[in-house]
């Protein structure tokens, strides 16, 4: 399925030609092929249409994709990520059992389940219930530089799915500052002597 065709011929003297189909996305309802007769060789037949319903089903999943979630984030941003399940031709696939799925990022960032980054996702890992093809998490890294985001499959619910690992590459930048300290010099001092103080802009 590499060539696209729209025309097909039926050689003399045979009945019959073969054809390839593919297609890549589903519909609710089933496609109908049909095939034409478009001759212009003076044949002077006039074939009715052929038809043939064909219901697209979607291929079971074998990879992970993290599908969802900013690739630049500041060191205090709190970010969304999504993991998809995928089948072949990178189309969203239903896992038939929960699928466990491992959190890493090679580096000191926190994997959360919430939007305030506060409650550590345990084990670093989220679930895809049956039955469907997503889950997400929040992500934090306090930290600036360049980190890979990787799922990987973790098969511990009985399930015989393989999926590749997911990645996401994400850039973590130091974020603006927004705020003013005293951040060196005496609490107490004696009266009458010169002190030293410092004031720092912080994010």
């Amino acid at each position: 399925c590499t060539t696209g065709i729209s025309i097909i011929t039926i050689a003399a003297a045979t009945n019959s030609k073969d054809f390839y189909y593919k297609k890549t996305t589903t519909v609710g309802s089933p496609v109908t092929l049909t095939a034409t007769d478009v001759s212009s060789q003076g044949d002077n037949l006039s074939f009715a249409n052929g038809i043939k319903a064909v219901t697209v089903n979607i291929a079971p999943p074998d990879r992970l994709d993290i599908t969802a979630g900013p690739a630049t984030v500041t060191t205090v941003n709190c970010s969304l990520y999504t993991v998809t399940t995928k089948d072949s031709d990178g189309i969203p696939s239903n896992v038939t059992l929960t699928s466990d799925v491992n959190l890493t990022d090679a580096s000191n960032g926190g994997f959360y389940s919430d939007a305030a980054c506060i409650t550590p996702l345990s084990g670093s890992k989220i679930s895809i219930p049956v039955s469907t093809n997503s889950s997400s998490f929040y992500y934090k890294k306090t930290t600036a530089g360049s980190i890979t985001l990787t799922a990987a499959d973790a098969p511990s619910q009985g399930d015989i799915l393989s999926l590749a690992n997911g990645a996401k590459s994400v850039t973590i930048a130091e974020a603006p500052p927004d705020r003013l300290a005293i951040t060196a010099g005496l609490a107490a001092i004696n009266i009458g002597v010169c002190n030293v103080y410092t004031v720092t802009s912080r994010n």
